[in-house]
C-alpha cells in the first residue's frame, strides 16, 4: 500500500508529511548506515592529523609563554 498524504496539497502539514515519509524510507535508512561508515573511516584517517595539530598548538603556546616571560623580565630589569 502506498502512503498517501492525508493533508491538503500546499499546506505546511502536507510538506512535513512528505519530509517524514522520505526520512523514514528504506533508502534513507541505508544511506544513513553508509554515511556513518564513511564518517567512522574518516575519523580513523584524521586521527594522526589531529595529534599533529595538537602538538603544534602545544609548541606554539609554550613559545608564546616563553616570549611573554622574556618581555616581562626585560622590562623588570
Amino acid at each position: 500500500m502506498k502512503n498517501e498524504n492525508p493533508f491538503d496539497k500546499g499546506t505546511l502539514a502536507y510538506l512535513f508529511y512528505k519530509i517524514d515519509i522520505f526520512l523514514n524510507s528504506q533508502k534513507m535508512k541505508i544511506s544513513k548506515e553508509i554515511g556513518f561508515n564513511i564518517i567512522g573511516l574518516f575519523e580513523i584517517v584524521a586521527l594522526p592529523f589531529k595529534i599533529i595539530f595538537i602538538l603544534a598548538k602545544l609548541i606554539l603556546e609554550i613559545l608564546w609563554a616563553i616570549t611573554i616571560g622574556l618581555i616581562i623580565s626585560s622590562i623588570a630589569s
